[in-house]
């Protein structure tokens, strides 16, 4: 998420609040080439905070002098791949959010606003079944009659 927001700000609302944005317009290039353009840098800003992060969780796990947390921490190649395959796709998607986010603002201040809604929701989707509850079905409520549960 944050590899993606400052990179997308700039290049959509960033770019209008300083006026540069019409005379790139200007030019002899497709819109759909400057967007995509303007989106493969944010991805690819997003895409090297991801590499980053793994390669610092990576290194960093070389410090750890715990057995016990070595032994819950095992972090190998098979899962720096499967993060990798995981949050590449993710950082892209997340840069191309962002930038639509901040083609609704018209100053760099509010598109960074904008774009901080998306960052809050994504932050708190994993929280989200923590708040829900799941009961039993009625069903189940019938197996548990020797239980002193109530359904």
């Amino acid at each position: 998420m944050v590899g993606a927001i400052s990179v997308a700000i700039d290049v959509t609302a960033g770019e209008r609040e300083r006026g540069s944005l019409e005379p790139l317009l200007m030019n002899p290039v497709s819109t759909a080439s400057l967007v995509l353009g303007k989106w493969a840098v944010a991805a690819s800003c997003s895409a090297a905070v991801v590499v980053l992060t793994l390669v610092g969780f990576t290194v960093s796990m070389q410090f750890v002098r715990s057995e016990n947390l070595a032994a819950l921490m095992q972090f190998g190649t098979p899962e720096i791949l499967l993060f990798l395959v995981l949050l590449l796709p993710f950082s892209a998607m997340v840069a191309s959010l962002n930038m639509l986010a901040a083609t609704y603002g018209r100053s760099h201040k509010e598109a960074q606003t904008y774009a901080s809604y998306i960052t809050m929701i994504v932050n708190f989707v994993p929280i989200l079944p923590l708040f829900l509850t799941v009961r039993d079905a009625p069903g189940n409520c019938w197996s548990r009659h020797w239980d002193s549960k109530p359904c």
